[in-house]
C-alpha cells in the first residue's frame, strides 16, 4: 500500500469499499458498467491511483494491477492548482493535495464532487506528500513543516498556530520535505529534500517525537519501507534508486543511470507481490522493478496521457492480499 504498511489493519479495513474495477471484466462477462466505465455489482478491486502534475495533465487515473488504464477519474486544471498526493480515505472517497491553491480536496471518485477537506492560511507552503496513520489522521508535508488533520479535517493539535512538525524536534529538522511513508506503528518517515536525510518520527501520540535522522545524499525524494524490512528511497539528482536499513543507514544503489528509463525517480510503491513501481518525472512513465532494482515484465509499466509528471502513487489492495 502506498505510504503507508499495506498490511495496516486500519487501511486493510476501510479500502474494501472502493468500487474501481478492471479484473471482474475480464474474468466474467457478467459484470455490469455504469457510464464512465466503472462497475455496479462489485464493490471492490485492486487498483493502482496515479497523481500526474503535468501542465497538460494535472489528473487522477486509476489503473488495473497490469498497468491497464480503468479510468481517468478527475482533472485538476480548471482549479488553477498542481495536485502533489491522493490518498484514499474509505468509502469510495479520495482526498487531494493541491498546491498553488494550497488546499486539499476531498471526493468520491464516482461523483466527483469535489469538496475542501481543509484548505486555510496554515496550508500555505510548498505541498507534496499526504499519508494517514492507524487512526484516521491525515499528514501533508508543506516545506518543511508537516501538517496533521483529524479524519473530520480539523487542523491538529491547534486549529491555529505551529504546524504538527515544526521546527527542530531533537535531532530532527526537516528541510524541504518531499515523499511520506506511514508505517504500522505510526512512525512517519520523512524525506528531506534540501538537506538530504531521511527522518523518522514517531507519531502515535498527539506529541511528534524524533527517533531518527540520517544524511542520504542530496534531493532525496520518494521513500518508502518494504515489507522486506527494507528502507527504499530516490534521489533527483543521482537518478538512482537505494536500498537501506529502515533508518536510512547502510544504503546501497540498486538502479541508477539509465535516464531513458527512469529520469528522475519521485515516488515509489510497493505492489502486493513485492515488485517496486518507480515514477520517472521527467520521462513520464511508470516502471516496474524487484527488490534488488531488476527489470520485471514489460517495461515501462505505465507510460500514457495520464502519466506525465507522475508525482504520486497510490496502491490499495484487497483484504485478502
Amino acid at each position: 500500500m502506498k505510504k503507508q504498511d499495506w498490511k495496516n489493519s486500519f487501511k486493510r479495513k476501510c479500502i474494501k469499499t472502493l468500487l474501481l474495477c478492471g479484473f471482474c471484466f475480464l474474468t466474467t462477462q457478467s459484470c455490469n458498467y455504469e457510464e464512465g466505465g466503472f462497475l455496479t455489482e462489485l464493490d471492490f478491486t485492486d487498483v493502482i491511483i496515479v497523481t500526474g502534475s503535468n501542465g497538460s495533465h494535472r489528473g487522477i487515473s486509476a489503473y488495473d494491477f497490469n498497468g491497464q488504464l480503468i479510468k481517468v477519474i478527475t482533472d485538476f486544471r480548471t482549479d488553477g492548482g498542481t495536485p502533489r498526493s491522493s490518498l484514499y480515505f474509505g468509502d469510495g472517497v479520495l482526498l487531494t493535495a493541491q498546491d498553488g491553491p494550497d488546499k486539499i480536496d476531498k471526493y468520491n471518485y464516482k461523483d466527483v464532487n469535489k469538496q475542501i477537506f481543509y484548505g486555510s492560511n496554515y496550508l500555505s507552503g510548498a505541498i507534496y506528500d499526504m499519508v494517514q496513520d492507524s487512526r484516521g489522521n491525515v499528514y501533508v508535508v508543506e516545506s518543511n513543516n508537516v501538517e496533521k488533520f483529524d479524519p473530520e479535517g480539523n487542523r491538529e493539535p491547534f486549529q491555529t498556530g505551529n504546524a504538527f512538525i515544526q521546527g527542530t524536534i531533537g535531532a530532527c529538522t526537516i528541510s524541504g520535505g518531499r515523499g511520506l511513508f506511514m508505517t504500522d506503528s505510526d512512525h512517519l518517515i520523512v524525506a528531506s529534500y534540501n538537506s538530504g536525510r531521511v527522518i523518522v518520527y514517531d507519531v502515535s501520540t498527539d506529541t511528534p517525537a524524533c527517533l531518527t535522522s540520517v544524511s542520504v545524499g542530496a534531493q532525496v525524494n520518494g521513500v518508502m519501507l518494504h515489507s522486506n524490512g527494507s528502507l527504499y528511497y530516490t534521489r533527483l539528482n543521482t537518478d538512482a534508486i537505494y536500498r537501506a536499513n529502515p533508518d536510512g543507514t547502510g544504503s546501497v544503489t540498486i538502479w541508477a543511470g539509465d535516464t531513458s528509463r527512469i529520469n528522475n525517480p519521485a515516488d515509489l510503491v510497493e505492489l502486493p507481490d513485492g515488485t517496486i513501481l518507480v515514477a520517472g518525472i521527467s520521462n513520464h512513465q511508470i516502471w516496474r522493478i524487484d527488490e534488488d532494482g531488476n527489470e520485471v515484465g514489460n517495461n515501462p509499466f505505465i507510460a500514457d496521457g495520464q502519466t506525465l509528471s507522475v508525482r504520486d502513487i497510490e496502491v490499495i489492495v484487497s483484504d485478502d492480499d
